[in-house]
């Protein structure tokens, strides 16, 4: 690793945690990832009960992809100019104008100006926290905390979806409860202090970010390979699961298995990583994944085993997000880490664009079950390079 990307001594700082900020930033995220959560499978169902097809969904989706990018881009200058903090309050600002605005606007150009818009501001509010978490904690109990955070990220994303069967996928209603929701995150970062966000997070730069990116090529893709599954799996499960026969009302269900597999996973591959080496973890997560989705199209005929197997993809691809951002943690400090956080951002951007592009042409073309088939063959060749080529992972 480049030496100018490290601590001082080479050594984690020994920073001793800072709780307030960190359950501030946690409360915010799992409340923002509530919001999302119900948008997803919301704006998937309406789009498909428009009469939108499969490619038609997976191209707005890859939109908001196209707005995590511009986000990435344009962060460094956003947050050398208002800080932080502010960034991040502007960035829940903006997703709740975003969601008002497909409540209130049902023209379909004007839903893929809104995605773009989603994605630049959902992205910033993700880096800043992400690298909060990283930046204020004691590195002996990183890994802990770092579980801790993709847990509850997820078990935002998880109860989502539920809250859909209560508030129905028509009407006001359900795009009401998303902007109460991004208001109580919004809430909890206003109770942190500007001074502590900004000291926590030292400038980022274009020359850091590459010099991170060409330091630890691995995590990056790791990060890509995770959102390209993820973004696609959020935006078109519910409709994989449509065509396959399942109802419109029961549809976002399965993105709460999803996620349950995620929230129920994230310490225990921590605890895997805290024991056996990282790419053990990398090919056991990915290999998991593969034989998942090889399987969704047999399950779906049981709703029991198609929640199986939906979950054990959910838990075993988000671990290489964690593997990931435990990694950014362990081998980076300072503005190195809030760069990589950036990068990551980036990379996830460029994944968000690839995946439901990708995945929803397939399902266009060939059928629903291109789609699984397409990750299960993504899955075995990450499973195949990382027992070839550990550089970045290990």
């Amino acid at each position: 690793m480049c030496p100018s990307l490290r601590s001082t001594d080479g050594r984690p700082s020994g920073r001793a945690t800072d709780w307030p900020l960190l359950i501030n930033t946690l409360i915010s995220v799992t409340a923002f990832g509530v919001a999302l959560g119900m948008s997803y499978p919301l704006l998937a169902i309406n789009l498909k009960v428009q009469g939108a097809s499969a490619t038609l969904i997976g191209l707005n989706s890859a939109a908001m992809g196209a707005g995590i990018l511009a986000s990435s881009f344009a962060l460094p200058a956003l947050l050398k100019g208002f800080g932080p903090r502010t960034v991040m309050l502007f960035g829940l600002l903006g997703s709740a104008v975003a969601i008002a605005g497909f409540a209130l606007i049902s023209d379909l150009a004007v839903w893929f100006f809104l995605r773009v818009l989603l994605g630049f501001c959902l992205n910033a509010t993700f880096v800043i926290a992400e690298a909060l978490i990283n930046a204020r904690v004691d590195p002996a109990v990183r890994g802990r905390v770092v579980g801790l955070y993709t847990s509850l990220s997820a078990l935002g994303f998880g109860i989502g979806p539920l809250l859909l069967i209560l508030t129905g996928t028509s009407g006001l209603a359900p795009y009401l409860v998303v902007i109460g929701l991004i208001a109580l995150s919004l809430l909890a970062v206003l109770r942190i202090e500007a001074a502590a966000v900004s000291s926590s997070l030292p400038s980022v730069g274009v020359r850091r970010m590459a010099a991170v990116a060409l330091a630890a090529p691995g995590l990056l893709l790791l990060v890509g390979v995770h959102a390209v599954f993820d973004m696609s799996m959020m935006q078109l499960l519910p409709v994989y699961v449509i065509e396959k026969g399942l109802s419109a009302e029961r549809a976002p269900v399965t993105l709460t298995a999803f996620l349950i597999g995620m929230v129920t996973s994230q310490i225990f591959i921590g605890w895997l990583l805290d024991i056996t080496s990282k790419t053990a973890v990398v090919f056991g997560c990915s290999l998991a994944t593969a034989v998942a989705c090889l399987l969704l199209p047999v399950a779906v005929g049981s709703e029991v085993w198609l929640w199986v197997a939906i979950a054990a993809s959910g838990a075993a691809s988000f671990g290489l997000y964690t593997v990931a951002l435990a990694g950014l943690g362990a081998r980076f400090s300072g503005g190195a880490l809030l760069s990589g956080t950036v990068v990551f951002g980036l990379i996830y951007g460029a994944g968000s664009v690839v995946g439901p592009a990708a995945s929803g042409a397939a399902m266009g073309a060939m059928g629903p079950d291109a789609a699984p088939l397409l990750f299960a063959a993504l899955f075995l060749c990450l499973a195949l390079s990382s027992v070839l080529k550990r550089r970045g992972i290990s």
